[in-house]
């Protein structure tokens, strides 16, 4: 139980002189989606979202979680026990000045924080006179006796034909880049950047390809990777040698405190590498250097191979898609159908798709109220019944050897929509059609572009508490960086070659939720002359039909009323041939003309 939980933290907290100690839903290689053994967050407070802190002192304990997840963490954490907190600076700090004394020691994990993490909690916690002291073991593996070990599955290699370049060709790239800077060495923790470089793909991580290790890449073209060796079958080190050499897991660190030694200078991204690395670096008067991982732009920009591939995922994607919404439309007022069995109907569709290898994250399932759940996982406690009047929330995605997709509709469910609902609806369908069409010079980023998906919302003085659109790689996470679309002045540029999400969306807590997400790629658009700079544009890549029922035409102008309709001929031409006669002429009717 959490009580006892928090009963055994608190005693060892009083052993190591501590006052607080900090639990964040997070591992050392920063991932999304964690391995059961980096749950601590989970084990302590049974919250499951996928971004959380809790902070525990020697009476009070609270969770601070962001606006995806305010309804959700009611309904998993005992808040007789955890006060429920918003994930933001400012709160944090106010609750820990409302619980601390001056000169309070609050205890850390430096595997677990990145060195911007740390450096801003140093300047939060000196100006309050807050102590920050780093453990030399989290103090939840102290007390978490069954917890699982680290998962051990095999590397595969991922082929050249989906991947678009080579090995060799990617780490001449990034060697140049070292060189550029005279860097010795680049520490890189992040998988999707390893998965990346190396084309190699694992199964360590849920919903997402990928293998637990870390990366010590050399100026000299050597790639030293630190995995449990078990993972490293002989086909693996025979087609990646002699360039790629193995080291135990459990070496890692020791291996990094000879590079600071012997000082060599090695780039560390501040925003994804644990404090610990640097800490190593500043033990031993290392040199390191700080600076973005190069392989997260160099993975954001996909090759023609790449965008050729995710094009192919989309077909797949959208094929698996119509087939469950004509199941759903045909069904619903035959059969009980739940959020459970929905999710399930719709991962068969995907599994007979070619190279179809999982979804590429956990299916949102939510109907009525849990629709205005954003980030909402069903569960046998919370599956309701698909009714009618309710709106169905699905968002959902697949892994396929040539890319990843990431989908969302809603759907009305057996009756014509309220008035509420289709204004609603309708706003977030002009707010994504808006960005669908928008056009914008290079060196855009994509903070100046959120508003263009919220514009119709705020005239109705309404709007949604998480981003307009994220990186999507190619057989990798569904979530990546460093690109996106979101109201923080992130100062990324959008390339050629970026795949992004468009998802605006709408929340009633305790009546419905709306979402319409469809994956874009950034394109040239054309150079109006000489003197000015080229202008982009995003080409639209999923392919599924949009509910029209939920439409008020009246609020929807011409020009938009041709995208959609241009939008769901393409849908359609591209999809029919696929279907059988009875899913086709659904298809045909369900993207008609407004």
């Amino acid at each position: 139980m959490s009580s006892d939980k928090l009963f055994n933290l608190r005693k060892i907290l009083k052993e190591q002189n501590l006052d607080a100690y900090l639990i964040p839903y997070t591992d050392l290689h920063q991932n999304e989606y964690l391995p059961d053994s980096a749950k601590r967050l989970t084990w302590l407070t049974g919250f499951e979202g996928s971004a959380g802190l809790a902070i525990v002192t020697e009476n009070k304990a609270a969770i601070f979680v962001d606006g995806r997840y305010t309804l959700q963490v009611r309904q998993q954490v005992d808040t007789t026990l955890f006060e429920i907190k918003n994930l933001t600076k400012a709160d944090r700090i106010k609750w820990l000045n409302d619980n601390l004394h001056s000169g309070s020691r609050i205890g850390f994990d430096p595997w677990l924080y990145t060195k911007n993490d740390y450096d801003s909690l140093m300047a939060d916690f000196v100006t309050k006179k807050f102590t920050l002291v780093s453990v030399s073991e989290n103090l939840i593996d102290i007390l978490w006796s069954d917890r699982p070990v680290d998962p051990v599955s095999p590397l595969t290699l991922y082929p050249e034909c989906y991947a678009g370049k080579s090995l060799q060709e990617k780490v001449h790239t990034l060697i140049k880049k070292l060189q550029q800077h005279s860097l010795d060495y680049c520490l890189i923790n992040q998988l999707d950047s390893l998965c990346w470089l190396l084309n190699i793909r694992g199964s360590d991580i849920a919903f997402s390809p990928l293998a637990l290790c870390l990366g010590l890449i050399d100026a000299s073209g050597t790639i030293n990777i630190f995995i449990d060796l078990s993972k490293v079958t002989p086909d693996i080190e025979r087609a990646l040698s002699p360039q790629v050499c193995f080291h135990p897991y459990t070496s890692f660190e020791s291996f990094l405190t000879k590079l600071a030694r012997d000082k060599k200078t090695c780039l560390i991204d501040p925003d994804t590498a644990p404090q610990r690395c640097s800490d190593i670096f500043k033990r031993h008067e290392g040199r390191p250097f700080y600076a973005p991982d190069p392989c997260q732009w160099l993975k954001a920009c996909k090759t023609e191979v790449e965008i050729q591939g995710a094009e192919e995922a989309h077909l797949k994607d959208g094929i698996a898609l119509t087939q469950f919404l004509f199941w759903l439309d045909q069904s619903f007022s035959r059969q009980e159908i739940t959020e459970l069995s929905a999710a399930e109907k719709l991962l068969s569709f995907r599994k007979k798709q070619k190279n179809f290898k999982g979804p590429s994250f956990e299916t949102i399932s939510g109907s009525g109220p849990n629709g205005a759940i954003v980030h909402y996982r069903v569960t046998p406690k919370t599956n309701r019944i698909l009714s009618k009047g309710d709106l169905y929330l699905v968002d959902s995605g697949g892994q396929y050897l040539e890319g990843t997709t990431d989908v969302t509709r809603t759907i009305a469910l057996g009756q014509t929509p309220s008035e509420k609902q289709k204004q609603a609806f309708t706003r977030v369908l002009k707010g994504h059609i808006a960005l669908a069409m928008a056009s914008f010079p290079e060196g855009t980023c994509g903070y100046q572009l959120d508003a263009l998906a919220r514009q119709y919302l705020w005239h109705a003085g309404m709007d949604y508490a998480h981003g307009t659109g994220h990186g999507v790689g190619t057989y990798l996470n569904v979530h990546e960086g460093p690109q996106n679309i979101s109201m923080a002045p992130k100062r990324v540029p959008l390339v050629t070659g970026m795949i992004l999400s468009n998802e605006p969306g709408y929340y009633q807590a305790g009546e419905f939720g709306i979402r319409i997400e469809n994956l874009v790629v950034v394109d040239k658009k054309y150079k109006s002359n000489k003197k000015e700079a080229s202008f982009l544009q995003f080409r639209t890549l999923t392919l599924a039909p949009i509910d029209l029922t939920l439409i008020e035409s009246s609020l929807l102008t011409e020009p938009e009323k041709e995208w959609l309709h241009t939008y769901h001929q393409r849908v359609y031409e591209n999809l029919n041939p696929y279907l059988d006669a009875k899913t086709s002429l659904w298809l045909e009717k369900k993207t008609r003309p407004l």
